[in-house]
């Protein structure tokens, strides 16, 4: 019978306080937990005050955000669901980490100019697993273990100083295989990096013999609660990973790969059906393309045309302002010619020399009749103009519309590439798990869950 008891060490810091207090509580969505109907056994915990006693830490008015107010115990009777218990479990913890740092704050601030370190590792999380046979043993009988754990909490603070903050058992994560449950069980076991009574933090100060004692202390903590587990074997002598963990990888990736052909086969179902869709909004985009091309061309031209006529009338214009001015000087002229053609003679004006009034008045209409000519010259420029103007007007709202169009086909070519990008990313992650699985021999394992599956898949037919 497997009996063994192991500790793992990691080490966190302040700002991972959040992420490690939902986890453990959870608080936060875990995705590799049992099913509620294999779930036997509830999950425990216990937070920890200075003195390692229950914790003496509430939430006030104030902490709306932490789920409410009053102490923790009576929190705990007051909660609506689960996840409203993780929830608040995990806030107590929070406030509680952030009062030790306050107080350690306190304390080295007295002695130097203290300054906190936001790389410094405050947190110490060890990971207590224990064997699932005789753990079970145990459990089947009604016993518990949080003593146990309490104990080695205790015992981790008398010898090496370190603050318990809390601890969580977990009995809801494992995998199920040939209906039968198989349950990963451990504790979270979370100590605050400082010691209070020799005002000092504690992990820079512990070796690696430190480490391998603290498995010891991890027995002897059991042992005293009359738990006969032994220390774990250390991996340079055995060589060797815990069979259970190892099925729990197995089961994992084996549902990991299931889902990603799912996903995998789903996309590609989704790009074959896109496929013909694309190819024809490919050959309208390129015939958009043309034809914005051709129409971008004759709005040049037509612009080019509306220049110059704009051009042209502006000399007009010009020409015909000199007219006007021309025709003040044809005034006075008239009157200085009638003037200088005839005489008065009985109230009456005769004309002087009839044949030079005659040649000078042909000569005086010949200008005037090239006058209106030019000025109907002018009227069919400007009326030219204007037709060029609102043709350029039309070509440029077609344009806009063929841009629009194109920017439609640009967003759906867009899509294509994000559901390709997709689908290469499955292909790649599909790739990675199964060289997980020859890496570590599990291609036997593999194939007998595909047969299985392909199984089930005739069945469903």
């Amino acid at each position: 019978m497997k009996d063994f008891i192991s500790v793992n060490a990691k080490y966190y810091k302040s700002s991972n306080i959040e992420k490690c207090s939902n986890h453990n509580t959870r608080a936060s969505e875990v995705d590799y937990l049992l099913d509620d109907k294999n779930i036997k056994y509830e999950n425990t915990s216990k937070l920890y005050a200075n003195d390692s006693g229950a914790a003496k830490v509430s939430l006030d008015e104030n902490d709306s955000k932490l789920g409410g107010k009053g102490t923790y115990s009576d929190n705990l009777k007051t909660f609506v669901s689960k996840k409203d218990e993780a929830i608040r479990n995990s806030k107590l913890m929070q406030k509680q980490f952030y009062y030790l740092q306050q107080q350690k704050k306190e304390i080295l601030s007295k002695k130097y100019n203290y300054k906190e370190n936001e790389n410094e590792n405050t947190l110490i999380e060890m990971s207590l697993n224990l064997s699932e046979e005789k753990a079970l043993e145990y459990m089947e009988k009604g016993l518990k273990f949080d003593e146990a754990i309490n104990q080695f909490m205790k015992d981790i603070k008398s010898k090496y100083g370190l603050t318990p903050l809390k601890f969580d058992g977990h009995f809801d994560e494992g995998y199920v295989k040939d209906g039968k449950t198989f349950l990963n069980i451990h504790y979270h076991c979370v100590f605050f990096n400082f010691d209070f009574k020799k005002e000092r933090s504690v992990l820079r100060r512990m070796k690696k013999k430190d480490w391998s004692k603290i498995q010891d202390i991890a027995q002897d903590s059991f042992n005293k609660h009359d738990f006969d587990f032994r220390r774990g074997i250390d991996k340079k002598i055995t060589k060797k990973e815990h069979k259970e963990r190892l099925d729990f990888i197995i089961t994992k990736k084996e549902e990991e790969i299931k889902n990603q052909e799912k996903s995998l086969k789903a996309l590609k179902n989704d790009v074959e059906k896109h496929s013909n869709l694309a190819t024809s909004m490919k050959f309208t985009s390129q015939k958009l393309k043309i034809d914005n091309k051709t129409l971008l061309n004759e709005v040049k031209t037509k612009e080019e045309e509306v220049k110059k006529l704009d051009n042209e009338l502006k000399i007009k214009n010009l020409e015909l302002e000199e007219l006007d001015e021309f025709r003040e000087e044809l005034k006075d002229f008239t009157k200085d010619f009638i003037k200088n053609h005839t005489k008065k003679i009985d109230n009456k004006y005769i004309i002087k020399n009839i044949n030079n009034f005659y040649n000078s008045l042909k000569n005086e209409f010949f200008e005037f009749s090239s006058i209106n000519i030019i000025n109907e010259k002018i009227e069919e420029l400007q009326l030219n103009l204007k037709k060029a103007k609102n043709k350029n007007i039309s070509l440029v709202e077609e344009n806009n519309n063929l841009n629009k169009d194109l920017e439609k086909v640009d967003l759906f070519q867009t899509k294509i590439d994000e559901l390709i990008s997709i689908k290469n990313d499955l292909e790649d992650e599909n790739y990675e798990l199964m060289q997980f699985i020859k890496q570590n021999n599990l291609y036997e394992k593999y194939e007998k869950f595909r047969e299985i599956e392909q199984k089930e898949n005739e069945i469903d037919r």
